[in-house]
């Protein structure tokens, strides 16, 4: 991409695709592969005798120590796992967005990367209700999306949705995964050069996209005010102070 507006006028209001029935992710380093946090480590410990058996492991590990700091208790494995993966424990979920805006935010929050950056979009073949009960993990040979009711705010915020990725033994390289998810449904990759990042980040908050609307707590807000400031000196961005 070179610019904001090739990614919205060129690629998501023309041609033959439905965008709205797509679900995008933003990856600040566009050499990132679609690949879960479990299957990031490559290799399931020696205790354990398959990558299910170390899902299963981790999960019971949170379930035992989270079960009464949780609210909303999951009537199955799969919103065990969607509560885990928004609290930061590695599962086979992968965090997508309804919204190419919210993901193309994320591509760009850190401004310290020195690297282009991306946005997917996946356009699948099969998705998950909430209310599935029978969904068998065990046998799972796609990747589906699924969509929770949402967990709190932030995620109806950000428009939130998972992949869920079937767990291959034999798998060989982060390329699989890609290749994978190709297979489930259409598979779209929007490249951005890293000198448009600082812009782009500016472009998004001047349309109501920024740490606070899409993290609607007080942190969202502090990070909101500490990227205005930090942005204050730069050219073409005028910091709105309240206080006038």
């Amino acid at each position: 991409m070179t610019s904001f507006n090739e990614f919205i006028e060129n690629r998501l209001t023309r041609g033959s695709i439905d965008w709205r029935r797509c679900y995008f992710r933003g990856h600040s380093n566009s050499n990132w592969h679609l690949t879960p946090g479990l299957l990031r480590y490559n290799k399931y410990p020696r205790e354990c005798n398959s990558w299910i058996e170390f899902e299963d492991l981790l999960l019971l590990k949170f379930k035992k120590s989270g079960y009464p700091l949780i609210d909303h208790k999951p009537s199955n494995k799969l919103g065990w796992l969607a509560i885990a993966q928004h609290n930061g424990l590695p599962t086979r979920l992968l965090d997508w967005s309804k919204s190419p805006l919210h993901a193309l935010f994320f591509s760009v929050e850190n401004l310290e990367h020195e690297t282009d950056f991306a946005v997917w979009g996946f356009y699948p073949d099969v998705s998950i209700s909430e209310t599935e009960e029978k969904v068998d993990l065990y046998r799972l040979d796609k990747v589906c999306i699924y969509q929770p009711f949402h967990l709190d705010t932030k995620i109806a915020a950000q428009q939130g949705a998972f992949s869920v990725h079937p767990l291959i033994e034999d798998f060989q390289s982060d390329s699989y995964n890609e290749n994978i998810v190709k297979e489930s449904g259409r598979l779209f990759k929007f490249i951005f050069n890293k000198k448009l990042r600082s812009t782009i980040k500016n472009d998004l908050d001047l349309m109501g996209i920024n740490y606070f609307s899409l993290f609607p707590n007080l942190n969202g807000l502090a990070m909101n005010i500490k990227w205005e400031i930090s942005m204050a000196s730069s050219k073409g961005f005028y910091y709105r102070s309240d206080m006038r």
